[in-house]
């Protein structure tokens, strides 16, 4: 198992990478539900507040799972949940927070897993 641990500039909190061929493990280390058919999923994102109060978004991938669509699909998760617990709201003609966010998520996964 690899793990990243990055602080997000401007929202506050934590990203975290793993990279795991266990997804049902790394779910049942954070306490997470783990339905029967997780290790069949590519990947997951889920969050939870750690002893001092911070966010952490953590995304969890299986080695075989990190193509450029499954990096899209649950950096879009993660940018969804960052700005949600910020109480920030997106629409079509107000859409370059959500954008920045999102480039910024997808540039620190591929600076940790490439």
């Amino acid at each position: 198992m690899k793990k990243y641990k990055i602080n997000i500039p401007i929202y506050h909190g934590y990203l975290i990478i793993i990279i795991s061929k266990n997804i049902k493990k790394v779910l049942k280390k954070y306490k997470e539900k783990t339905p029967d058919n997780s290790n069949d999923w590519g990947a997951t994102t889920i969050n939870r507040k750690n002893k001092k109060g911070m966010t952490e978004y953590i995304c969890i991938f299986r080695p075989d799972h990190l193509t450029p669509m499954t990096i899209a699909h649950e950096a879009m998760h993660l940018t969804n949940r960052i700005l949600n617990d910020r109480g920030i709201s997106i629409t079509y003609d107000n859409d370059e927070v959500e954008c920045y966010l999102l480039g910024w998520i997808v540039k620190q996964i591929h600076k940790s897993v490439c």
